[in-house]
This record gives C-alpha cells, sequence and structure tokens, in this order.
C-alpha cells in the first residue's frame, strides 16, 4: 500500500508546474482567492472539494493550513 505525503496546495500545484490561473478558472475562482488559499485561508468545503477533484487527492492528504505546520525538527523537541 503506497503512502500518499501530505503537501500543501501550493506545493502540489508548482511540483506539476501549473499556474494559478489555470487552477482558478478550472475551480472557477480568481487567482487572488487561490493565492489566499495557498497561503493559509481555508477554502470552504464546495471549494475544498472542488480543488481536491482538480489534482486528484482526497481532503485528509492537504495540508490546508502551511502556515499551522510544525517543522519535523522541532516536533520532537
Amino acid at each position: 500500500m503506497a503512502t500518499l505525503m501530505r503537501m500543501s496546495l501550493k506545493t502540489m500545484r508548482s511540483s506539476r508546474g501549473i499556474q494559478q490561473t489555470l487552477v482558478a478558472g478550472a475551480i472557477g475562482v480568481d487567482s487572488s482567492m487561490l493565492s489566499r488559499w495557498e497561503s493559509g485561508q481555508v477554502p470552504d468545503p464546495k471549494n475544498r472539494d472542488k480543488l481536491c477533484r482538480f489534482y486528484g487527492v482526497a481532503p485528509r492528504d492537504v495540508i490546508w493550513d502551511p502556515r499551522a505546520e510544525v517543522p519535523a525538527a522541532q516536533s520532537n523537541a
């Protein structure tokens, strides 16, 4: 069974070489809204579902607020 590493929205997008305008257009929002989500504002459930379908991931596989992450080196302190 493969283990999927959780990723932030920005990491998912940039690792695929996709521009914000493409993702935003595909899910029906403007790129400034996507930018806010990538910066830590959590999208509403409807848009979370759209983003998950776009990227082909489950909601549990997304780090919705990258500011809340604790770096691995600090988590064992």
